[in-house]
C-alpha cells in the first residue's frame, strides 16, 4: 500500500512529460541546419564583452543584448533567476565563437553576422556570472523601454520590472537609434527552465538567421514552450519523490 501510495504522484507527473514530448516530437519535429533567409539577415553570431554605455562596435548586421534585470551584488537574489542567468551565459559561451576568436572580418562578414553583447565589467574573459555588469544592463533595459513605450507599452513594462535574463536585438546598436518606431526581437527568459537555455540560444540563432524582423516581435516559439513544461514537469518528479521519502517512511 505504501509503495502504491508513492508511486502513484510519480507516475502522474512521468505521465505527464511523456504526454508532452510526443507533442513535441509530433508537432515540432527538428529544424534542418540554418540558411540565409528571404532578405538581408545575418548568417553567422558571435559574442562580445560590452563594458561601457554606447562601446558597441558599429558595422554589424544585428545587435542582440544579453540582459538581466536584477543586481547580483545583493544577497537575496534569487536562486531560480541566478540559475537562469548562469545557464544562458553558459550556453551562449559554449555554442558561439567570441569576436576575438574569429579574428578580423571584412565590412561584408560583418553585415552578415548578429553579434551578441553581454554587458561586463572587465574584457578579455568569457561571458560568465563573474564578471557580468549588472548596473549597465539595466542601463541598457530602460533603453530599450523608452525605445518601445509608445506602441508597446506592455513590452515596455516587461522590461524594466521582470528579472529576465532577456535577448533584445536590433538592427543598430541600440544608443544610435533615432526613432521609437524601431522593430526589435525580444525574448523574456524570466520563466523558462535554466536546463533550456542552450536551446533556446540555438532557436534564437535561427530565428535570426531566418527573415527580417520587420517590427517589435516576441520570441515564444511553441517548440520551446513545450520543451519548457516537460523540463518544469521533469523537475516536479523529483520534488514528488523527495517529499514521498518525508511523508511515507
Amino acid at each position: 500500500m505504501k509503495q502504491l501510495l508513492r508511486n502513484k504522484p510519480v507516475r502522474a507527473v512521468t505521465a505527464v512529460c511523456i504526454a508532452l514530448s510526443c507533442l513535441i516530437l509530433a508537432a515540432c519535429p527538428p529544424p534542418g541546419p540554418i540558411t540565409r533567409g528571404d532578405g538581408d539577415v545575418p548568417r553567422q553570431h558571435l559574442w562580445a564583452l560590452l563594458t561601457e554605455m554606447d562601446g558597441e562596435e558599429q558595422g554589424y548586421g544585428m545587435y542582440t543584448y544579453v540582459l538581466f534585470n536584477r543586481r547580483l551584488d545583493v544577497p537575496d537574489i534569487d536562486e531560480e533567476t541566478l540559475s537562469r542567468y548562469r545557464s544562458l551565459l553558459k550556453a551562449l559561451a559554449g555554442s558561439t565563437l567570441g569576436k576575438k576568436e574569429a579574428g578580423e572580418l571584412s565590412r561584408e562578414e560583418m553585415g552578415d553576422t548578429n553579434l551578441f553583447y553581454v554587458p561586463s565589467v572587465v574584457e578579455g574573459k568569457k561571458p560568465s556570472i563573474e564578471i557580468y555588469n549588472t548596473v549597465l544592463s539595466m542601463r541598457y533595459l530602460m533603453m530599450g523601454s523608452r525605445l518601445v513605450r509608445d506602441d508597446n507599452p506592455e513590452v515596455a513594462d516587461r522590461l524594466t520590472t521582470r528579472p529576465g535574463p532577456f535577448l533584445l536585438s536590433s538592427l543598430k546598436p541600440m544608443g544610435k537609434i533615432g526613432s521609437s518606431h524601431t522593430p526589435l526581437l525580444y525574448a523574456d527568459l524570466s520563466i523558462t527552465n535554466s536546463a533550456a537555455m542552450p536551446e533556446v540560444v540555438s532557436a534564437y540563432k535561427r530565428r535570426i538567421s531566418r527573415s527580417e524582423v520587420g517590427e517589435t516581435e516576441r520570441f515564444a516559439p511553441v517548440r520551446l514552450a513545450l520543451l519548457n513544461l516537460v523540463l518544469n514537469a521533469d523537475d516536479n518528479v523529483r520534488v514528488v519523490r523527495a517529499a514521498m521519502k518525508e511523508w511515507i517512511p
